[in-house]
């Protein structure tokens, strides 16, 4: 099988977006965490979430129970959206090369709501380190973007 994503998705991953992940514990329980950043393996099927180590640890012991998880990415400024689908694989604490990748990150996420209407200077307040680099194993793609298309498997 060829990889997940294509070259727009891990461009579009990789880009500014807006991230939630998302998992259910035993009993159904949703918990969810802001993402960071995010990097999309070589082979596509892969992707390193970035989340901020406080958040990290709601959802960590329901990953490591129930290896679940949905992300939604969502650019802000069009609001063109995908859900991705997959499987936790690990977890580790982020360091000085991650370090590098998230700052770029928040410049690129602060354009975008700059673009949305939300000054950079508000969201600037958000805190991106210490963070934790969580591994997934991507499983299914969705077009979530508004419209009659949403929902469609890519």
């Amino acid at each position: 099988m060829g990889p997940m994503l294509n070259q727009e998705w891990s461009e579009f991953l990789e880009n500014g977006v807006a991230m939630t992940l998302s998992c259910c514990d035993s009993e159904l329980k949703s918990k969810g965490a802001r993402c960071i950043g995010a990097v999309v393996g070589l082979d596509r099927k892969t992707v390193t979430f970035y989340i901020q180590k406080d958040s990290a640890l709601r959802v960590l012991p329901i990953l490591k129970e129930q290896s679940h998880v949905a992300v939604v990415a969502s650019l802000p400024s069009t609001y063109k959206t995908l859900q991705v689908k997959g499987r936790y694989v690990s977890h580790r604490e982020a360091d000085a090369r991650d370090r590098i990748i998230l700052e770029r990150y928040r410049e690129l996420f602060f354009s975008e709501t700059d673009k949305a209407g939300v000054p950079s200077s508000l969201m600037r307040l958000m805190v991106s380190f210490p963070s934790i680099a969580v591994d997934v194993e991507v499983t299914h793609l969705f077009l979530s973007t508004p419209g009659q298309h949403a929902g469609t498997p890519l």
